[in-house]
């Protein structure tokens, strides 16, 4: 069975880290997918934090990205960081924020999260999900610390 509607062969889908040269796409998609809550300018800035922040060797320095005939269509931001604290001062740590896939291309999120989450010696945070990711990210292996809000 074949779909006559098809407009040629399939795109090429692939999961990557987001390289300096990305950033002004990837500040265009995640403006388009936080609509109204963020600006772009917001997204440029979150982005230069990034390009300043040390990530620790092997670890990407902004995140991944999910791309389609070279046009990014996908990408999550990665913090990663050793925060030299607790029983294990060498541990990684990694704040995963800012998740966004185009509706065409959301078949292939679970490839951007895999990437995301490949690091097996790294402790994955989100500490602010939205209402709506939170079953997603329990199918992902997180589990909840805290009910309610959190001082120090």
């Amino acid at each position: 069975m074949v779909n006559a509607k098809s407009s040629g062969p399939p795109s090429q889908v692939r999961a990557r880290q987001i390289k300096p040269h990305d950033r002004d796409a990837v500040a265009a998609l995640l403006h388009k997918g936080f609509g109204l809550r963020r600006t772009l300018a917001f997204w440029h800035r979150v982005l230069d934090r990034l390009e300043k922040h040390r990530a620790p060797e092997g670890m990407p320095q902004f995140g991944y990205l999910l791309e389609s005939d070279s046009r990014a269509v996908g990408a999550i931001l990665a913090i990663f960081s050793v925060p030299c604290t607790g029983a294990d001062p060498d541990a990684v740590r990694c704040s995963l924020s800012s998740w966004y896939v185009e509706p065409a291309f959301r078949s292939y999120a679970s490839l951007l999260a895999s990437q995301a989450l490949k690091h097996r010696d790294a402790t994955y945070l989100n500490i602010s999900p939205a209402a709506n990711t939170v079953p997603t990210l329990g199918a992902l292996g997180y589990a909840r610390y805290s009910d309610g809000a959190f001082v120090a």
